[in-house]
């Protein structure tokens, strides 16, 4: 995230941080604006170059669109290599979206009240 800020300040952009600010920003994180536009922005990370993490279902609509205007992923390569790749909404054909439902374990269970009696050392 703090990549992808620090790209679109550069790029003269005021950046603002919606990730966690909840209804009215669900399916984006950054908020950009320079002068009259505004632009959304997905940010995503990964490890492997041209790999995408799987998006929320949150993040595409019914028809199979990004909600941002363009997905921002940030590739963090061995020996230090960084890269980005900025894709554009329209870019991202809807055959390539793959609608999946899934589940999430609540981080109200990850804790070591809940969690403790499960966990062991290692030898």
């Amino acid at each position: 995230m703090n990549l992808a800020e620090h790209y679109y300040k550069k790029k003269g952009w005021e950046v603002k941080n919606v990730a966690r600010l909840g209804a009215e920003h669900i399916g984006y994180d950054l908020l950009l604006e320079r002068g009259s536009e505004r632009r959304k922005v997905e940010v995503k990370g990964c490890t492997t170059l041209y790999g995408i993490p799987d998006p929320y279902h949150t993040e595409f609509d019914d028809s199979l669109r990004l909600v941002a205007d363009e997905l921002f992923v940030a590739y963090f390569l061995p020996e230090g290599q960084r890269k980005l790749a900025i894709i554009p909404r329209e870019k991202i054909p809807a055959k390539y979206v793959l609608p999946r439902h899934g589940y999430r374990i609540s981080g109200k269970f990850k804790n070591a009240k809940e969690m403790d009696e499960f966990v062991e050392e290692i030898d």
